[in-house]
C-alpha cells in the first residue's frame, strides 16, 4: 500500500498518520504545499490521501497560489474514489473542493475538548458517544452535498463529516503528538490567551498525557476503516 500526504507547514506533520504507516508497512510519499512550485501528481498506486491541517484559511487563495490547484487535485481524488482523510484545514480543504462554505467560527477552539458522535448509522464511521480530542482551529466547514455530519462540539457544530465510504473530514486533530502541540504552543507565542475554549498551554500539555492514547486509537480506525 501506498499513502499520500499533502501537509501544508513543516510543523504541521502526519503524526502518528506515520506510526499507522509503520505498523502496516505502508509506502510514504509528500506533497510539500509549503515548498516552492509543489506538483500535484497522483501515482496510480496511491491508495490513501491525506490532508493535513495548517494557519492558513481555505479562502486566502490570493496568498497561497497553491490552494486552488490542491483544491482540484483533492476533487479529483474524491471523483476517482480514492480514500482520503482530511484533518483540520484538510476537512475544510474537502469541503471547500466540493462546493461549500468555510467561514469563520463562533468561537475559537484551542486544546483538548471532547466532541459528541452524532450517528449510529451502520454505514458511516462511528465517532465515539463523547471523546475529548485536540483541536486547534479558528474556522469551520459547512457540510459537503450528499455527506454525513459525525460530530459536533460545545464550541463547533460541525467537527466531522463522510461522504460515501472513502470520505472522511475531521475539524480536530488525532494525529497530535507531544511534540507537535510544543511546536505549535511555540509558534502561538504570546496570541495564545487562555478563554473559554482556549486553553493554557500548561493544561494542554497536562490532559495530553491521559487522552493521546486514545486519540490516537482513534485514528487508526478511521486510517483502518478507509482502506479497509
Amino acid at each position: 500500500m501506498k499513502i499520500l500526504i499533502l501537509q501544508h507547514t513543516a510543523t504541521e506533520g502526519a503524526g502518528m498518520v506515520l506510526d499507522w504507516c509503520v505498523q502496516k508497512g505502508v509506502k510514504v510519499s509528500y506533497i510539500n504545499l509549503y515548498e516552492p512550485h509543489p506538483e500535484f501528481d497522483l501515482d496510480e498506486l496511491v491508495q490513501l490521501v491525506v490532508v493535513l491541517g495548517g494557519p492558513m484559511s481555505v479562502n486566502a487563495e490570493n496568498d497561497y497560489p497553491w490552494l486552488k490547484p490542491e483544491k482540484h487535485f483533492i476533487r479529483q481524488c474524491v471523483e476517482a474514489q480514492i480514500p482520503i482523510l482530511g484533518i483540520c484545514l484538510g476537512a475544510q480543504l474537502i469541503a471547500s473542493a466540493l462546493g461549500s462554505q468555510v467561514v469563520a467560527n463562533s468561537e475559537v477552539e484551542i486544546g483538548w475538548h471532547k466532541i459528541e458522535g452524532l450517528t449510529n448509522q451502520t454505514d458511516v464511521f462511528p465517532l465515539p458517544v463523547s471523546m475529548p480530542v485536540f483541536h486547534w482551529h479558528g474556522e469551520t466547514f459547512e457540510l459537503p452535498s450528499h455527506s454525513v455530519r459525525l460530530a459536533k462540539s460545545d464550541a463547533c457544530a460541525n467537527q466531522g463529516f463522510q461522504l460515501g465510504d472513502k470520505v472522511i473530514g475531521l475539524q480536530f486533530h488525532p494525529e497530535i503528538t507531544v511534540n507537535t502541540i510544543e511546536a505549535w504552543i511555540a509558534d502561538a507565542g504570546e496570541s495564545l490567551k487562555p478563554s473559554k475554549y482556549v486553553q493554557s498551554p500548561n493544561e494542554m500539555r497536562a490532559k495530553a498525557k491521559t487522552y493521546l492514547p486514545d486519540s490516537k486509537a482513534l485514528l487508526f480506525e478511521v486510517l483502518d476503516y478507509l482502506v479497509k
